[in-house]
């Protein structure tokens, strides 16, 4: 029937029949079957503007049936519901990654946005797998880019002694946030993690929910999904801008 009305272009019959249906499907415990019909009510709030229970959808769809072609939809709505915010966007294009589902298009703004957020590790593992893959042009422009983002991976070692002392030092977390961000973007998360902690534990952050989320997806990569899970819902309460994607990560990262 919801396909049907699909057909006929009655979008929101097919809304109320298709959740009926996958409702159904679940309470008899076939819920991990319900991909094509999420699919299809996906289109119908699609064609109804309710954006809304559209993201609450995609949501559902990435927890069952996650795919390139799902997380491009996730990504393109996230942009425009919260305006490109920074953290909200890496922390989308980090889950991403981490599960395989990036589009061509998501290479470079990746790693445009991490370099933005101070995190040049990133960045250069995205021009160079973007780059690989054909998603990313092999151009002047591109080569300079990967080569300063390079440069700046060698200049942050250089002064990582030095942030750490200055970060043990200060009693207000911006110093930790900006360790764990350093130790993060090369790959040392349990030393990230463990500067995260410090941060959070300090406070006057800038952006808290910033610090929390990165703690959580260090935690992850360091196999500890439970405190991880402690993390995301922490990052959800200091901005309820994130707690759509401090979900995603909670559910989806481990």
């Amino acid at each position: 029937l919801g396909t049907s009305q699909i057909q006929l272009r009655d979008y929101r019959a097919a809304t109320t029949t298709l959740e009926r249906a996958i409702a159904a499907a679940s309470k008899a415990g076939r819920g991990g079957k319900t991909g094509p019909m999420l699919e299809m009510l996906n289109s119908a709030y699609f064609e109804t503007g309710n954006d809304a229970k559209r993201l609450e959808t995609l949501h559902r769809l990435m927890a069952i049936a996650p795919k390139a072609s799902v997380f491009k939809q996730v990504v393109d709505v996230y942009e425009k519901k919260s305006a490109g915010d920074p953290v909200v966007m890496i922390n989308l294009y980090r889950l991403g990654s981490a599960r395989g589902l990036l589009s061509k298009e998501h290479y470079a703004k990746y790693a445009e946005r991490a370099l933005d957020m101070s995190s040049p590790g990133e960045a250069v593992a995205m021009l160079e797998k973007g780059m690989a893959n054909g998603a990313i042009k092999k151009d002047d422009r591109n080569n300079r880019l990967l080569a300063d983002a390079k440069s700046q991976v060698e200049r942050l070692k250089a002064t990582l002694p030095q942030q750490a002392k200055e970060a043990e030092a200060i009693a207000t977390g911006e110093p930790s946030a900006k360790l764990a961000t350093a130790y993060f973007t090369l790959k040392n998360y349990a030393k990230a993690a463990e500067a995260a902690k410090s941060g959070v534990a300090k406070g006057k952050l800038r952006r808290p929910e910033d610090l929390n989320m990165l703690l959580g997806v260090a935690l992850v990569e360091s196999k500890k999904a439970a405190e991880a899970k402690n993390a995301f819902k922490a990052a959800a309460v200091a901005n309820p801008k994130v707690r759509d994607v401090a979900d995603l990560w909670s559910s989806l990262g481990s």
